[in-house]
């Protein structure tokens, strides 16, 4: 009987959580870098929404250079999509259990709309796109030193690719991140020859 009790009770807690966890994220739950976990469609919505007001995106650049693009630069607004209702339903509710230990982080664009004119106006005034802050890289050449020739090491420079850097803007702006590494988003140019 005891055992009865107890079993029944687990599959009370288990089907109760099932439940839940059909309108609420799961545990250990990450949406663009941000915790979800136990909140559902309307708290994300709100969180969403109160983040147009103070919202700065920073660019993290070599040599410990930060740079900041804010919202209200670009004009942007928070429209709703159906994009966090899509990661309610991809999730499974069933498994819950498995999110205490199985992390879930999810990169999407979540409903940010912005004036695309002066995005890309601010985009042409940073710093790391002046010329006279930008170093070319450089290749990786053999230079004869004492009695041999030895690899002198490639060096990464500081030259933006614009392409790279403004479609990694654009995904940071729409999902709501608040930071990106440029060279973690591969902004900067590569030497074509490296010492390796």
């Amino acid at each position: 009987l005891a055992t009865s009790i107890i079993l029944g009770l687990l599959l009370l807690i288990y089907g109760g959580f099932a439940y839940y966890f059909t309108n609420h994220f799961l545990f250990n739950t990450k949406i663009n870098g941000t915790n979800f976990s136990l909140k559902n469609h309307d708290q994300a919505m709100t969180y969403m929404s109160n983040q147009v007001d103070n919202y700065g995106l920073v660019l993290n650049e070599l040599d410990n250079q930060k740079e900041t693009i804010k919202g209200s630069e670009i004009d942007l607004k928070f429209v709703e999509s159906d994009q966090v209702d899509q990661v309610l339903k991809d999730q499974n509710q069933f498994l819950w259990f498995t999110s205490l230990w199985k992390k879930s982080e999810v990169e999407t664009p979540i409903g940010a709309q912005y004036n695309e004119e002066k995005l890309q106006q601010r985009i042409d005034q940073l710093n790391c796109l002046n010329e006279e802050h930008q170093k070319a890289p450089q290749n990786a050449t053999p230079v004869f030193k004492d009695t041999e020739f030895v690899i002198q090491k490639e060096v990464t420079g500081t030259q933006v690719d614009k392409e790279v850097l403004t479609k990694a803007i654009k995904t940071a702006i729409e999902g709501f991140n608040s930071e990106i590494s440029l060279e973690k988003e591969g902004c900067y140019l590569k030497p074509a020859f490296v010492s390796t």
